[in-house]
C-alpha cells in the first residue's frame, strides 16, 4: 500500500529483482513502479494504510526463475521524502493466474466440462492425499500433492465418465470427503 503525497515530488519506487546466483547478483528488473504507479491514492503527510480497499495486488510472472535452486527475489524501494511504503500477505502460487480464487476454507472444489480443480489455503506447508473415488468405490485418482500451501492443482479426469465422484482430502490428521459431479 502506498498513497503519494501531493506536498511532494512523488519519486519514491519499487523494484523487485531477481537472482539465480543465491543473492550473489541481482541483475533482473522484474518490476519496476513509482509514484503514481505505485499510489492507491493521494494525501498529505504520512500514510498508513487503514482499510482493505487501500492495498493494490501485484501479480508478477515467476516463470523465468523455474528450475533455479538458488533463486532469491529482492524487495529494493527507494525513497525519495515521499511517503511510507507497505508491503503485506506476500504469496507464491504454482498456477499463474493473476486473480487466483480467493477462498477462506483450507480447500475449494470447482470443475467445469473440461476442467477439475481445488484450489488450497492452509495455514502451514503440508502433504495432501487425492483421492477421488467413483460411485463403484473405486479410487480414481490417489495423489500425493507435497509441500501443499496456497496453490491450485488440475486434476486430470480425461479419462473418467460424466457421473458422481467422491473427492476424498487427507490433510495432516484431517480427513474431508466432498460429492462432486464431473462432467464432460
Amino acid at each position: 500500500s502506498y498513497a503519494s503525497r501531493s506536498d511532494s515530488p512523488n519519486n519514491d519506487r519499487l523494484e523487485i529483482r531477481s537472482s539465480t546466483d543465491c543473492g550473489v547478483t541481482f541483475d533482473k528488473v522484474i518490476v519496476e513502479l513509482g509514484g503514481d504507479q505505485l499510489a492507491v491514492k493521494e494525501v498529505t503527510g504520512s500514510w498508513i494504510p487503514k482499510s482493505d480497499n487501500e492495498w493494490k495486488r501485484l501479480y508478477l510472472n515467476l516463470d523465468s526463475l523455474i528450475g533455479y535452486k538458488d533463486a532469491r527475489l529482492a524487495f529494493v524501494v527507494t525513497n525519495d521524502n515521499g511517503n511510507n511504503l507497505y508491503l503485506d500477505d506476500i504469496e507464491f502460487f504454482i498456477d499463474d493466474d493473476p486473480t487466483p480464487l480467493n477462498i477462506s476454507q483450507p480447500y475449494a472444489i470447482y470443475n467445469s466440462p473440461l476442467d477439475f480443480r481445488i484450489t488450497f489455503d492452509l495455514p502451514k506447508r503440508e502433504d495432501v492425499r487425492l483421492q477421488i473415488y467413483n460411485t463403484l468405490g473405486q479410487v480414481v485418482v490417489d495423489n500425493i500433492l507435497p509441500e501443499t500451501l496456497n496453490q491450485t492443482y488440475q486434476v486430470d479426469i480425461t479419462n473418467q465418465t460424466s457421473g458422481l465422484y467422491i473427492v476424498r482430502m487427507q490433510i495432516g490428521n484431517q480427513i474431508t470427503g466432498t460429492k462432486v459431479f464431473l462432467g464432460h
